[in-house]
């Protein structure tokens, strides 16, 4: 008969599986929903490019998750999805793979080395005055660099920028490889043009938010079925 502290943790351990199994299974749904209601809003030809887009989607991530497991060396489906975000930010840095380099430092990026903890993954407008946690403001950096450029826009860091010897407009020159909806991000009015051309995106994400925070009451409530409350985000 095993000791009651393994017969607890099991128990603990099967319960906690059923309760991923239970969310995943609300999350499906949910996302479901949400893309259900999306589509509604499109025409037939705004749906067909958006099937299109997400099946070359599936197809580049899918690409992308050998790479990185051969380049791990480990089987397929131990890769993260962060690592195959990594490579999809990591291939707009330049079409030519020698010329893939940090945007801020300008530092060459290997293929080894983008997987390492040496390079990360940045918002290029601040995630905290945009709320935009979308590829299109997001870039692979040197974890120094990251660290140099802090919670600014490139042109609010490029004074310790040029302390580190990394002049602004090379990073300029650097983001002019990265497709268009990317570079401006890097300009001296790149949060001013994000405000103009993304007028619509603090709406979606504010739904969006809401819908994150009733999936995780749903999820917490499943942990905590009597101890779960929610307080409304209102002044």
């Amino acid at each position: 008969l095993a000791p009651p502290s393994r017969l607890v943790d099991q128990r603990m351990r099967t319960d906690q599986h059923r309760a991923d199994r239970r969310t995943e299974a609300l999350r499906q749904a949910d996302r479901d929903r949400v893309e259900v209601a999306r589509e509604l809003k499109q025409n037939r030809e705004q749906r067909k490019d958006q099937q299109e887009q997400q099946a070359k989607n599936q197809k580049r991530n899918e690409r992308l998750r050998v790479d990185a497991a051969h380049i791990l060396r480990m089987a397929p489906e131990r890769v993260r999805h962060a690592d195959i975000q990594k490579l999809i930010l990591w291939e707009e840095l330049s079409r030519d793979v020698a010329d893939r380099r940090c945007p801020y430092s300008g530092a060459q990026i290997s293929a080894a080395m983008l997987l390492s903890d040496e390079v990360e993954i940045e918002h290029i407008l601040p995630f905290s005055i945009t709320l935009d946690d979308s590829l299109n403001n997001k870039t692979v950096a040197l974890r120094r660099a990251n660290r140099v450029k802090g919670n600014r826009t490139p042109f609010n860091a490029r004074a310790d920028f040029e302390r580190e010897g990394w002049a602004y407009d090379a990073i300029l020159a650097r983001a002019e490889h990265m497709p268009r909806n990317k570079r401006y991000r890097f300009g001296e009015d790149g949060h001013q043009k994000w405000l103009r051309e993304d007028k619509d995106f603090l709406a979606r994400a504010l739904n969006d938010s809401r819908h994150l925070s009733r999936v995780a009451r749903e999820y917490l409530s499943l942990i905590c079925p009597q101890g779960t409350r929610v307080i409304p985000g209102q002044m």
